[in-house]
């Protein structure tokens, strides 16, 4: 058992024995603990004979920190029940809502069932099904279980090559005509498991790999992306990168092998110096500002971003920016070629650079916890914490002003985690309450409130239904009223229909009646006031059908009113790839496609039908964009946005400039400035909760004392921003949303005096120069449904670079432009995390995605996934991941061409997190760390673990099927140890192995895919060794030359690793490292097994026949 604090409030009450109180139906008594502290106790997990798992309880809130095993405790609320076959694999699982999934097994394949797929035979459906009344959340769940039922028998199935590694995934899906459908997806393995090709669907080599002698990726051929080829020097650096947009990419080390230098030529043209970094040994006296090993300047693609001092844990404490005086342009540091010290340097960068510099500052407890973030205005954000370490209020300072304001005031949890309200503004007199309610057997969000305190009316009441599956079917906003319109009721409610793919395939809903028959672009729906005075009720009832091929491409989008002419928007890609040719235009017949667009070399768009020429900079991010007369610029700090610069017709230009939670606007005419205006950004650890605008400078002149505005941004479950409020509730705007992210119906008070709303669908900014919404790695055009570029992770998100969240964007989003993720507020299983580290954003830190907790279905096996939401606002770096994100900037795949397909998008995900320390140490203690769940161990071994070590193990280790990141470092979302969760992996024989039981108990626990199939083929007296050598059966992964560790240094064996086999072989081992197969006669022995035995200093051959062997 463990036990956490937690704020007061409810617990079970005990009596003067100590014993639970009762009440007279058995349920337990709560007492508010208040003023003393509760504790959260994790709930009971029973197990079988063998360790696995078959119930796990909910956490519960207790009265006190001592042990307790009463089962009215510890067996609290619901749990799933876990079916295990004799070999331990996980063949049925049934959950609490009586629903179950279920896996079959075979020599040859593996076939998955899913909650759907089961559901006429679950009780869940049988509940369901029947209802005859009148109750409309009844009638929506009835629906649900129609919606599901259509999904029936549809499983996916993975079919194994003769060495059992999936080659072959076979999902089926039933199209609307109810015929069956089986979409394949192949991979061509080498003889060690690298993936040297994948084929889709329809038939397109999606990726193709080209490795060296030592297993590293020297090509990579993208039928979207284009091509690209490496060369690296002999610790596995890149040193030399080429493309298919003809650039030669050059990479410099310093003497610890830190990243200083890049630099590019165009078709051989002059080299052209992107980036430089100068660390903080290059200061006269850097131990006086904690400089040591960290990054204290970095010239970039937006400017020159400069860290002036860093805590003892190494956060930063003050920073500077400047931007470059070119807005037009990326930047040539070309001038500090030559150059080696910090003054030279500075000089030679003087004549690029703005003379306005941008400070900030923060302050962190002693547990790394934001406490203050300046903002350059002089705006204090100040965070409060509860006793359980969650983000309980937020508080301000703007403008440096002497009146501190409640932003937050007051934030619950449920011993979960899950949130069940937030307070916005102070508690005494707030603005408005949202609460959330959710399934007490799914965890799901069910309903979703937000009450204005002045008057207590209800501004949002969203209920939501789901299919066993997750999918929402149905949405309903009780706060709305209905309207009657054109002899239509209108409700404010949305349903929704998918197919076995989970693809939405249908979606009903309202719109605005003065635009529901227009062909939604790159236009915005016209704003109305609010309230509609002219006709507040002219809204109707829409259907939105979509179909798809194979790949996930949209192939048509049907937009049909209840009353009046719709609209069918047709798509027409190419036969080789997943690249958009043209779209039909209003008015088109059929076969005619008169909305042209082109692409780049790497996939990217270069004219779409409003925008006459699209522009990307050398990392593949938009650098400009011409509409008309209208001509915009972007600048980057690493993948995020620095500057957006837009020329229009005339003398008239715009500027907005982003300083992570703080935004400055400026408005010139004739050059001079005419419109200034500040907008700083609140987190509430999950997202942007208030927007505070200022407006400094109207008509060319300063307005003495400026009076903020604040915007409460109300979302969905998506994040959208559906309403927005003034500190005293009176309604800014109001925006519903078609299922892709168009507009069905916008409002707007005019009377108050506030920017157009720019954070919108999903709560991502919408350029309205291009009408493309920013998602940090790539532009998202809305009225298509689909991205404007390819993935810059590559095959991380499917193997169609340019679909949004898989098409299933009711319940997923992606902010980060490179995979889509579940929000926890629909998620079922929460992940309950300190928000700390999300809340304040640096201002130099190249701000790269965000690293999601993700257990991600593969392109070769339809694992389920289960994602949880991360913070969409960016967080600050520390400067070992700025380390790690000038490889990601620098080369979007590079980091993750040595791993093989399966988890090449995790690597890359967890490099950030990887910095430079000073001690090397043992690996392997960090993956059994990790393996326990242990994060403050994880953490110790961290921070002992040097770069080399990791870059090296990623550099050489190939990594294949094993599921390590589906079980342990689960427990540890967006935590340091998660990163290097693979890399320990490498480490042969390393790991802890008084870790061993537990280690095996959790493999066993979260590994839904069960033993692997080689072990099933392990002879009786083989598997026997096995078990008295305690060794975790988890997972098996090519074999390549490891770590290891002798005489207190960590060195690289290149002939032969010690206990292991030699350079070069292939064998598979467990999760530990510790079994392996010699394929072939070695050392004088047959083909055999090796068994690494408890304590990791000797090993057993054992022959097929499960005895020990002799040399021959």
């Amino acid at each position: 058992m463990t036990k956490a604090q937690a704020r007061p409030g409810l617990a079970p009450q005990r009596d003067q024995n100590g014993q639970l109180v009762l009440d007279g139906e058995g349920q337990l008594v709560m007492q508010d603990t208040s003023p003393d502290l509760r504790w959260v106790g994790n709930g009971r997990v029973i197990r079988d004979n063998k360790g696995n798992p078959l119930k796990a309880y909910e956490p519960y809130f207790s009265s006190t920190p001592d042990y307790e095993d009463e089962a009215e405790l510890v067996e609290q609320g619901v749990t799933a029940l876990n079916h295990y076959d004799p070999l331990g694999r996980l063949i049925r699982t049934e959950l609490p809502n009586g629903t179950f999934s279920s896996v079959e097994f075979d020599p040859w394949q593996q076939t998955s069932f899913d909650p759907n797929d089961t559901v006429l035979d679950s009780a869940w459906f049988s509940q369901r099904i029947d209802y005859a009344g009148s109750d409309v959340a009844l009638q929506k769940e009835k629906r649900a279980a129609q919606l599901a039922a259509a999904h029936a028998n549809t499983p996916s199935v993975v079919h194994l090559d003769t060495l059992g590694r999936p080659f072959l995934s076979v999902a089926h899906n039933k199209t609307t005509t109810n015929e069956d459908e089986y979409i394949e997806t192949r991979s061509v393995l080498d003889i060690q498991g690298k993936v040297l090709a994948v084929i889709d669907a329809r038939g397109n080599t999606a990726e193709a790999r080209t490795y060296g002698m030592l297993g590293q990726s020297l090509r990579v051929t993208s039928v979207d992306a284009g091509d690209r080829w490496h060369l690296r020097n002999a610790l596995g650096q890149p040193m030399r990168t080429w493309d298919s947009r003809d650039q030669r990419f050059s990479f410099s080390y310093d003497a610890l092998r830190r990243p200083t230098d890049r630099t590019v030529s165009v078709a051989g043209g002059p080299e052209k110096l992107l980036t430089r970094i100068l660390y903080g040994e290059q200061l006269d006296t850097p131990a006086l500002t904690n400089h040591r090993t960290h990054v204290y300047r970095a010239y970039d693609g937006a400017g020159v971003a400069t860290t002036d001092a860093f805590d003892f844990k190494g956060h930063p404490t003050s920073e500077q920016r400047q931007l470059v005086s070119q807005k037009t342009s990326q930047p040539d540091w070309s001038p500090l070629l030559g150059t080696s010290t910090i003054p030279a340097m500075a000089t030679a960068a003087a004549p690029l650079l703005d003379a306005e510099t941008f400070s900030a500052s923060s302050t962190r407890d002693a547990l790394g916890r934001t406490l203050t973030a300046l903002s350059p205005d002089g705006s204090e954000v100040t965070y409060g914490y509860d006793q359980g370490g969650n983000l309980q209020r937020v508080t301000l300072r703007h403008r440096g002003g002497p009146t501190v304001e409640t932003v937050v005031g007051d934030i619950a949890y449920d011993a979960k985690g899950q949130r069940q309200s937030i307070t916005h503004g102070p508690v005494e007199a707030p603005t408005s309450t949202t609460a959330y309610t959710y399934d007490p057997h799914t965890f799901r969000l069910q309903r979703l409130t937000n009450t204005r305190a002045s008057d207590q009316a209800l501004l949002q009441s969203l209920h939501y239904h789901y299919d066993p599956a997750g999918n929402i079917t149905d949405i309903r906003d009780a706060a709305q009223q209905t309207v009657y319109f054109q002899n239509t009721v209108v409700e404010a409610a949305n349903s929704y229909t998918y197919d076995a793919l989970y693809r939405l395939i249908e979606a009903t809903g309202r719109e605005h009646a003065s635009d529901g028959t227009a062909q939604r672009t790159h236009d915005q729906l016209p704003v109305g006031p609010q309230p509609m005075t002219t006709d507040p009720s002219a809204m109707r009832r829409y259907t939105q059908r979509y179909t798809y091929d194979v790949v996930g491409n949209i192939l048509a989008v049907q937009h049909l009113p209840s009353a009046g002419t719709g609209w069918t928007r047709r798509y027409q890609y190419a036969e080789d790839g997943n690249r958009l040719l043209a779209s039909s235009a209003p008015g088109d017949a059929q076969g005619v496609y008169s909305h042209v667009y082109t692409h780049d070399a790497h996939g990217s768009m270069t004219t779409m039908p409003h925008l006459a020429a699209m522009l990307w900079n050398h990392h593949d991010q938009l650098e400009q964009a011409t509409a008309g007369t209208t001509t915009v610029h972007f600048q980057y700090a690493g993948s995020s946005r620095a500057r957006k610069y837009t020329q229009h017709a005339g003398a008239t230009s715009e500027e907005r400039i982003y300083l992570g939670p703080f935004e400055l606007y400026r408005k010139r005419v004739n050059g001079d400035l005419d419109l200034e205006r500040e907008s700083l950004h609140v987190s509430d650890g999950t997202g942007r909760i208030c927007l505070i605008e200022t407006k400094t400078i109207s008509d060319g002149a300063t307005i003495q004392d400026p009076l903020p505005i604040w915007r409460y941004q109300l979302g969905n479950h998506l994040g959208s921003a559906a309403i927005e409020l003034t500190r005293a509730g009176q309604i800014i705007s109001y925006e519903e949303y078609h299922p892709y992210g168009t507009s069905a119906y916008r409002a707007l008070d005019a009377a108050i005096d506030v920017s157009p709303k720019r954070y919108r669908y999903t709560g991502m900014e919408r350029d309205e120069e291009t009408g493309l919404a920013y998602h940090t790695a790539r532009y998202y055009a809305p009225w298509l449904g689909r991205w404007t570029a390819a993935d810059p992770m590559g095959l991380a998100d499917g193997l169609n670079q340019y679909t949004y969240t898989k098409n299933k964007p009711t319940i997923t989003t992606d902010p980060n432009g490179n995979k889509g993720w579940l929000s926890n507020t629909i998620d079922s299983f929460p992940t309950p995390s300190s928000p700390t580290s999300e809340l304040y954003p640096s201002y130099i830190i190249p701000q790269s995605p965000q690293t999601t907790e993700v257990e991600e279905e593969t392109e070769h096996s339809e694992t389920a996934t289960s994602q949880t939401e991360d913070n969409p606002t960016p967080r600050k770096k520390t400067d070992a991941e700025y380390e790690a994100e000038v490889y990601r900037e620098l080369e979007h795949q590079l980091e993750v061409e040595d791993a093989d397909h399966y988890n090449r998008p995790l690597i890359a995900e967890f490099l950030p997190l990887i910095g430079l320390v000073d001690l090397p140490h043992d690996a392997g203690q960090l993956g059994a760390a990790i393996e326990l769940g242990d994060e403050q161990r994880a953490r110790n071994a961290l921070t002992q673990v040097s770069l080399d070590v990791i870059f090296t193990v990623l550099d050489i280790y190939t990594f294949g099927g094993d599921r390590i990141i589906a079980g342990s470092a689960k427990k540890l979302a967006r935590k340091e140890a998660q990163a290097l969760t693979l890399s320990a992996k490498g480490v042969n024989g390393e790991a802890r192995h008084e870790a061993k039981a537990a280690v095996r108990s959790n493999v066993s626990s979260t590994a839904s895919e069960g033993v692997p199939k080689w072990v099933e083929k392990l002879p009786d007296k083989v598997r026997k060794q096995i078990d008295k050598a305690q060794l975790p059966l988890g997972g098996e992964t090519p074999f390549q030359p490891a770590l290891v560790t002798k005489r207190g240094k960590v060195q690289v064996k290149t002939a032969e690793v010690a206990h292991g086999p030699r350079q070069g072989e292939v064998g598979r081992v467990d999760t530990e490292g510790r079994i392996w197969l010699r394929d072939k006669p070695h050392a004088g022995y047959p083909a055999h097994w090796d068994v690494q035995m408890n304590g990791g200093k000797t090993h057993q051959n054992v022959g097929f026949d499960g005895n020990p062997l002799k040399r021959d």
